[in-house]
């Protein structure tokens, strides 16, 4: 004992006996691996356990999480899985179909001038929409002559031209209207007898 040199390994495995499969499995517990310098390129994906990272020793262009890159896409989230919360802002283009947003999530003074804010849709009012006697005489700002028909109105006839004998129903006029087959104007001075 004592003979051989401090270089010399005196023991009974061979130089090279020990490889890959020589080792049993489970036989290289954490206590027998180096602090430092394991290839981490040796361990397989997803053999390495989150909690044996330590903080700060992945790179800025790792993403650390349990979620794959590309692993979140359209069809990937379950239907109402992100919540208003979740969402800082939405680009208007992004947004599609009838009733997609409800006016109270519209914020006052951010639709365009020519847009109408309402619950009736544009065009939505028409003759048959409207019920009879909805429309009352305070809410009608003006109406062109055109638009009347049927009896005169019981304001005035003085916008009234062209109108001859032929159109005065027998009858139809006041006791104190003088009817005649004289023309307007038809008396004068020179057209009396003597």
């Amino acid at each position: 004992a004592g003979s051989l040199g401090a270089n010399v390994i005196a023991s009974s495995v061979a130089v090279n006996g020990v490889y890959t499969n020589a080792v049993q499995d489970a036989a290289i517990t954490n206590a027998k691996l180096a602090a430092t310098g394991l290839d981490l390129g040796k361990f397989s994906v997803g053999t390495l356990a989150a909690n044996l990272v330590a903080s700060g020793s992945l790179g800025a262009n790792v993403i650390a999480s349990s979620v794959a890159v590309d692993g979140v896409y359209t069809n990937a989230i379950q239907a109402l899985a992100v919540t208003d919360a979740k969402i800082n802002d939405v680009a208007g283009g992004k947004i599609t179909g009838a009733g997609s947003i409800v006016a109270d999530r519209i914020a006052a003074g951010s639709l365009g001038a020519n847009v109408i804010a309402s619950s009736v849709a544009v065009n939505g009012i028409y003759t048959n929409t409207i019920q009879d006697s909805a429309v009352t005489d305070v809410k009608i700002a003006g109406m062109s002559s055109s638009k009347l028909s049927g009896a005169l109105p019981a304001i005035s006839g003085a916008s009234l031209t062209s109108l001859t004998a032929a159109n005065i129903a027998a009858g139809s006029l006041g006791a104190n209207v003088i009817a005649s087959s004289v023309a307007v104007n038809g008396v004068y001075t020179n057209a009396v007898q003597d």
